[in-house]
């Protein structure tokens, strides 16, 4: 066998063990990339929450809650605007804000959570799940 005929034939085993180890290396790539993805989408979704809740402890509620829809609107705000800033915002139908208080005072707390669905890049090697953030702050406004 010539030298020639050598190189073709290590050429075509070449093409074969490329083909072979392709789809093994585009499903490696694009799991990294969903990964990644997810990872930024959570912890903008835990900033924010944390943003907007801390912007909600903020307003003061009033004697016997009579501005606690000032409160809740405020930190819901605060949630919205914090996603819209990292690039990851939510449409109206797909985040669902939920804002709760509990205690008493003068150690009254401020609970919010917030749930949203996740769309992976590619649906190669993950599926659309639902991610949520939850933070506890205390309220500045203790009577």
């Amino acid at each position: 066998m010539s030298l020639s005929s050598r190189r073709a034939a290590r050429r075509g085993a070449s093409a074969l063990e490329f083909a072979l180890t392709l789809p093994v290396f585009v499903v490696l790539v694009v799991g990294v990339a969903d990964l990644a993805w997810l990872a930024f989408q959570r912890s903008a979704l835990s900033s924010s929450v944390a943003l907007g809740c801390r912007a909600g402890a903020l307003v003061d509620p009033g004697l016997g809650d009579v501005d606690w829809a000032d409160l809740e609107t405020a930190a819901e705000a605060g949630v919205l605007d914090a996603l819209a800033a990292t690039g990851a915002g939510c449409e109206p139908d797909d985040c669902v804000v939920t804002i709760t208080s509990f205690g008493s005072d003068p150690g009254r707390s401020l609970g919010c959570t917030v749930s949203r669905d996740f769309a992976p890049l590619t649906a190669l090697v993950m599926e659309p799940i639902r991610i949520e953030s939850t933070i506890v702050v205390r309220m500045e406004w203790q009577r």
